[in-house]
Protein backbone atom coordinates (compact mmCIF):
# COMPACT_ATOMS: atom_id res chain seq x y z
CA UNK A 1 0.00 0.00 0.00
CA UNK A 2 1.08 3.44 -1.04
CA UNK A 3 1.40 6.21 1.20
CA UNK A 4 -1.34 8.17 -0.56
CA UNK A 5 -3.86 4.87 -0.73
CA UNK A 6 -2.94 5.01 3.34
CA UNK A 7 -3.82 8.80 3.35
CA UNK A 8 -7.51 7.83 1.47
CA UNK A 9 -8.08 5.11 3.34
CA UNK A 10 -7.13 6.50 6.99
CA UNK A 11 -9.36 10.03 5.46
CA UNK A 12 -12.03 7.74 4.38
CA UNK A 13 -12.31 5.66 8.06
CA UNK A 14 -12.08 9.09 10.16
CA UNK A 15 -14.99 10.29 8.31
CA UNK A 16 -16.75 6.62 8.80
CA UNK A 17 -16.33 6.80 12.46
CA UNK A 18 -17.12 10.33 12.82
CA UNK A 19 -20.72 9.68 10.83
CA UNK A 20 -20.93 6.53 13.13
CA UNK A 21 -20.31 8.55 15.97
CA UNK A 22 -22.93 11.52 15.17
CA UNK A 23 -25.19 8.85 14.66
CA UNK A 24 -24.70 7.04 17.80
CA UNK A 25 -24.76 10.24 19.83
CA UNK A 26 -28.48 10.45 18.59
CA UNK A 27 -29.94 7.00 18.73
CA UNK A 28 -28.45 7.44 22.56
CA UNK A 29 -29.85 10.86 22.64
CA UNK A 30 -33.40 9.62 21.99
CA UNK A 31 -33.56 6.73 24.14
CA UNK A 32 -32.61 8.68 26.74
CA UNK A 33 -35.52 11.01 25.55
CA UNK A 34 -37.81 7.91 25.43
CA UNK A 35 -36.82 6.87 29.35
CA UNK A 36 -37.29 10.50 30.33
CA UNK A 37 -41.01 10.70 29.14
CA UNK A 38 -41.86 8.15 31.06
CA UNK A 39 -40.48 8.98 34.49
CA UNK A 40 -41.84 12.41 33.68
CA UNK A 41 -45.61 11.04 32.50
CA UNK A 42 -45.53 8.93 36.20
CA UNK A 43 -44.87 12.08 37.72
CA UNK A 44 -47.55 14.16 36.22
CA UNK A 45 -49.77 11.12 36.91
CA UNK A 46 -49.08 11.26 40.41
CA UNK A 47 -48.90 14.80 41.07
CA UNK A 48 -51.70 15.19 43.37
CA UNK A 49 -50.59 12.16 45.47
CA UNK A 50 -48.03 11.64 47.59
CA UNK A 51 -46.49 8.82 46.28
CA UNK A 52 -43.16 7.25 46.67
CA UNK A 53 -39.62 7.60 45.12
CA UNK A 54 -40.08 3.80 44.27
CA UNK A 55 -42.84 4.82 42.05
CA UNK A 56 -40.07 7.13 40.27
CA UNK A 57 -37.57 4.15 40.11
CA UNK A 58 -39.79 1.91 38.97
CA UNK A 59 -40.65 4.27 36.00
CA UNK A 60 -36.71 4.37 35.37
CA UNK A 61 -35.94 1.40 33.34
CA UNK A 62 -32.39 1.20 34.00
CA UNK A 63 -31.60 -2.51 32.94
CA UNK A 64 -33.38 -1.82 29.68
CA UNK A 65 -31.22 1.54 29.09
CA UNK A 66 -28.35 -0.34 30.00
CA UNK A 67 -28.71 -3.39 27.79
CA UNK A 68 -29.49 -0.84 25.02
CA UNK A 69 -26.52 1.35 25.75
CA UNK A 70 -24.12 -2.44 26.11
CA UNK A 71 -25.68 -3.48 22.55
CA UNK A 72 -24.92 -0.06 21.24
CA UNK A 73 -21.51 0.12 22.34
CA UNK A 74 -20.62 -3.05 20.56
CA UNK A 75 -22.05 -2.84 17.44
CA UNK A 76 -20.67 0.56 16.93
CA UNK A 77 -16.82 -1.36 18.39
CA UNK A 78 -18.15 -4.24 15.60
CA UNK A 79 -18.39 -1.43 13.27
CA UNK A 80 -15.37 0.63 13.90
CA UNK A 81 -13.26 -2.97 13.57
CA UNK A 82 -13.71 -3.66 10.21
Amino acid sequence: MTRAEYDREYRQARRETARLVIAGKRKIRQEYITVFSRIARVLRENQHKSFLEEQIRGAFPKQELYEYLQQYILEGRGKAMM
